[in-house]
């Protein structure tokens, strides 16, 4: 039995590094994990079945260089030449930032990736140990954070 059925994606496969579309192809998972894409599995087959008819699935996005806390200063200076915007706005409220502010920002960042389909980050900035204590991945922390933030 299957956990969930997406049926009717059109699912992007990349093999030998040329992409291509399946389409109307339905996705069976269990235990979180892609175990078939085919075009036509039985809905009688899942606990759970998600219509996808128009959409299309992908695989995950990686980003591969983050400072995911400083989701925090999104928006905080805009049009200013790039001298301005390190020396003059950035540096000066990175100075502020405690541990605590560095894994709210950090939660706060991984959650809107997970939305925009990012499934794995490199986060480089500072008070990693915030982040990730007792040297665990920032997926443990993540997903022990985001606990934090959705209630889970």
């Amino acid at each position: 039995m299957y956990d969930l059925l997406v049926q009717r994606a059109d699912v992007l496969q990349i093999a030998n590094g040329v992409p291509s579309v399946l389409p109307q192809h339905d996705i069976a998972i269990i235990d979180r994990r892609i175990v078939a894409i085919a075009p036509d599995i039985s809905p009688g087959l899942a606990r759970e079945t998600l219509a996808a008819d128009g959409l299309l699935a992908i695989p995950g996005l990686i980003n591969s260089h983050s400072h995911t806390a400083m989701s925090l200063f999104r928006g905080v200076a805009e049009d200013v030449p790039i001298e301005e915007w390190f020396n003059g706005i950035i540096w000066p409220l990175e100075t502020n930032l405690t541990p605590e502010d560095v894994y709210w920002g950090t939660l706060l960042g991984l959650a809107e990736m997970i939305e925009a389909g990012v499934t794995c980050v490199a986060d480089h900035y500072f008070a990693m140990d915030a982040i990730c204590p007792g040297g665990a991945g920032v997926g443990d922390a993540g997903i022990a954070g985001l606990d934090d933030l959705f209630g889970g």
